[in-house]
């Protein structure tokens, strides 16, 4: 039988992105108007439910921890609204929307499924790119990371994926993109492993903002800001036009 892509548009600025003094924002993109204006949350810490302790807020609920399955630790969240209140910051991104995107593969830039023939389609930074691959140094805990293992460098990213209709739209919004360039990607599974925030020391201290790994003895001392996802079986387009926007056949 045959299907098609999911929510597959046109290669334009669909209807779905939102818009700022007539300016298109990426779905994925903050607002001014969705986060706390105290610089520092007010945080003690509790009893975990598996032992020890824990990062709580002075006012916590359950919904401000989330895990990526039942077999990782829940990570305290960073509290952000998600009502695009205010003006864009076109640079940040909004910590439950970047969640969202990740998890259910959604585009950055229409907020549709970014599912397409063969996985799901990416959009790079060649930066990011550039030390995601090794061949750039970086230090932005975060923007790019990579993971060495015994079958070589594992792609890390809290970069969300973009979906083939706008891969073009992505480059034109971006001046960054417009200035170094994009790498086109169709990956073929994105794993949760860790998040970037800001880790408390044990006592009082100022946090220090890293990657830390779901497991890891810090999470529970981490209000994490962005999900970081390992991408595998990734291939590598030689432009943007080289993967078809049209759907895409299977038989069973």
């Amino acid at each position: 039988m045959s299907s098609t892509v999911p929510n597959a548009h046109p290669p334009s600025i669909p209807d779905s992105v939102p818009r700022w003094k007539g300016r298109p924002v990426p779905w994925v993109a903050q607002w001014t108007g969705e986060v706390p204006r105290k610089p520092r949350p007010q945080v003690r810490y509790e009893l975990a439910p598996g032992g020890g302790t824990r990062l709580a807020y002075q006012d916590a609920t359950e919904a401000d921890w989330w895990a990526p399955t039942d077999n990782h630790e829940a990570v305290l969240w960073r509290r952000t609204g998600t009502g695009r209140q205010g003006e864009p910051q076109y640079a940040m991104l909004n910590t439950i929307r970047q969640r969202q995107a990740m998890t259910e593969l959604l585009c950055q830039v229409c907020g549709r499924s970014a599912a397409t023939a063969g996985g799901t389609a990416w959009l790079m930074h060649s930066i990011e790119w550039q030390i995601l691959t090794g061949g750039r140094s970086g230090s932005d805990p975060f923007w790019a990371q990579a993971v060495t293992g015994p079958d070589g460098v594992t792609p890390a990213t809290t970069n969300p994926p973009t979906c083939a209709s706008c891969w073009r739209t992505a480059a034109r919004m971006c001046p960054s993109l417009r200035k170094h360039g994009a790498v086109a990607l169709v990956v073929g599974a994105a794993r949760p492993v860790a998040v970037t925030g800001d880790v408390f020391p044990a006592g009082a201290g100022v946090p220090v903002p890293r990657r830390v790994d779901f497991g890891d003895d810090d999470a529970n001392r981490t209000i994490a800001r962005l999900l970081v996802v390992e991408l595998d079986d990734v291939q590598v387009l030689p432009n943007l036009s080289a993967l078809p926007v049209e759907p895409r056949t299977s038989t069973s």
